[in-house]
C-alpha cells in the first residue's frame, strides 16, 4: 500500500511520481559521486543549475560544497518548523 499524501488521488499520484523520480535522482547522483570521486553532484546549487547561472559563485569548490550543505539544513530545518503535525 502507498502511503497518501494529499486527499485528491491524483494529486496523490502526481506527488508520489515526484518522490519516486527524486529517490531516483538522488541514487543516480549518489553513483556519479563515487565514479567521479567528487561530491559536485551532490551540490543542491548544482542539481538546481545555479552553477550554470552564476558560474563565479558556485564553483566546483569545497567551500560551495558546504554553502551548499548549509542551505540544504536551513531549507530542512524551515520546513520541519513550519509544517503541519
Amino acid at each position: 500500500m502507498i502511503k497518501k499524501i494529499a486527499e485528491n488521488k491524483y494529486v496523490n499520484a502526481f506527488l508520489m511520481l515526484l518522490l519516486y523520480s527524486a529517490v531516483f535522482h538522488f541514487c543516480v547522483l549518489v553513483y556519479r559521486v563515487f565514479a567521479e570521486k567528487t561530491f559536485y553532484p551532490l551540490n543542491f546549487f548544482s542539481i538546481l543549475n545555479l552553477d550554470v547561472l552564476f558560474p563565479d559563485i558556485f564553483k566546483n569548490t569545497i567551500t560551495s560544497d558546504l554553502i551548499s550543505l548549509l542551505a540544504v539544513a536551513m531549507i530542512y530545518f524551515f520546513i520541519l518548523k513550519f509544517q503541519k503535525a
